[in-house]
């Protein structure tokens, strides 16, 4: 039997350089893309025949592709309102300190995931064009580039504007940054001072500060025109 390569690697390999570009903006956290193809098949009625029956038909694909960066923002929105929730109701600090902590490290992460997909998509779409030195520094294959540069460096790789040169936006992005790194490099020296109500603010500036940096991203892109609406949603 002859599987004809009209095949699922093509089909596949569409599908996901689709979902890959950053000027395919997912307006849901996750899309459902379908794609459809033939295969061919070819079988020879014995080993003396030079006949041969062909079949062909139809075959199709889905896909539910989640954007990633809406997926951890939404993680963040959870973690706040539940941490508020459970602190208006004088619940278990405990329940309450540990969701203001996961609501820091997803918004965070949510800027990460955002910066990581651009870069990678330039270095993608650019290879012919850029060295391969270049190529290997930013998609991190020798040592990992720092946040800072890639949404500086980063961002005007692919023509935006760098984000510190907002300085009101860059000091609270550093602001999470550091409330981040307290938490994911612990020593007793950084630990956080338990005060509930200035947690709450901090996280919420945390995801009010993951928004604006994303939308930034999003838009710095000349492919975009707009940004996923899901990340206007707030605390």
């Amino acid at each position: 039997m002859h599987l004809v390569p009209t095949d699922l690697t093509t089909f596949f390999a569409k599908l996901f350089n689709r979902v890959k570009s950053p000027a395919h903006v997912l307006r849901n956290t996750s899309d459902q893309l379908g794609m459809t193809g033939r295969l061919s098949t070819e079988l020879r009625l014995g080993p003396h025949s030079t006949e041969t029956v062909s079949h062909s038909r139809s075959v199709g694909g889905n896909a539910l592709i989640v954007n990633m960066q809406q997926e951890m923002y939404n993680d963040a929105l959870h973690f706040f309102r539940e941490g508020r929730k459970n602190h208006t109701e004088i619940g278990d600090p405990f329940v309450t300190w540990r969701n203001l902590r996961a609501t820091v490290l997803f918004s965070f992460a949510a800027i990460e995931s955002c910066i990581n997909q651009f870069i990678d998509a330039y270095v993608d779409q650019n290879r012919t064009k850029i060295s391969q030195k270049k190529a290997e520094y930013w998609t991190e294959k020798g040592r990992p580039v720092w946040i800072n540069e890639k949404l500086n460096k980063g961002v005007a790789l692919f023509g935006g504007i760098p984000l510190g040169q907002d300085t009101v936006l860059w000091k609270d992005f550093n602001e999470l940054k550091d409330l981040r790194n307290n938490l994911i490099h612990y020593k007793v020296s950084n630990r956080l001072f338990y005060n509930t109500d200035e947690l709450l603010k901090q996280a919420e500036k945390g995801i009010r500060t993951a928004s604006v940096v994303i939308k930034k991203i999003y838009l710095a892109h000349p492919a975009n025109a707009s940004y996923p609406s899901g990340f206007d949603e707030l605390p």
